[in-house]
């Protein structure tokens, strides 16, 4: 029986020709480690370097506050997720994902349904909405970080969702940023 999650088996096939490519728990010191890599393998550092790792950034303190998948790392239980960055002829291309619980792959189905609807200013408008709103204790975040991906990237992200069980999908981000 293979017990190789869907998303397990895509970033072992993608792994060879990536720029960066992580799988494992994801802290604030990970986070760091990955766009400094990430960094060191694009040749020129300009606005277009500092939005892949601002996109980057922001999807990987997306896996740490809401991964539902858990391991032991030291002493600490970490939050996991997978991030590859490609680079093609014109576009940069980010893959990320987790696995995520059926209401949160619900909510994020939802506002990406959203943002795909909205142009640059709608999105900074919403963007500003979100950040007045009053969280409940049990909310992490406004979604902002979606939405500020989407204005960096130019365009909103795709979701490929796979059910994993009756709680539980694996959730692949894809968005693309034009060089």
């Amino acid at each position: 029986m293979n017990t190789t999650l869907p998303y397990e088996q895509l970033f072992i096939k993608q792994h060879s020709d990536s720029l960066i490519s992580y799988k494992g728990p994801i802290n604030p010191e990970v986070i760091a480690v990955i766009i400094s890599q990430l960094r060191d393998n694009i040749s020129t550092v300009d606005q277009l370097t500092k939005r892949l790792a601002a996109i980057s950034i922001e999807l990987t303190q997306n896996m740490q506050y809401y991964s539902s998948e858990l391991i032991n790392f030291g002493k600490r239980k970490e939050r996991v997720g997978w991030i590859q960055v490609f680079e093609k002829e014109d576009t940069f291309e980010v893959n990320c994902g987790n696995v995520l619980s059926k209401e949160v792959v619900n909510q994020l189905e939802k506002h990406c349904n959203t943002i795909r609807q909205l142009d640059k200013d709608d999105l900074r408008s919403l963007k500003r909405e979100r950040r007045k709103m009053k969280l409940s204790e049990d909310q992490q975040g406004a979604g902002i970080g979606l939405i500020q991906v989407t204005i960096l990237a130019g365009n909103a992200p795709e979701l490929d969702i796979i059910d994993i069980n009756k709680d539980l999908s694996c959730v692949i981000i894809k968005i693309n940023i034009k060089k």
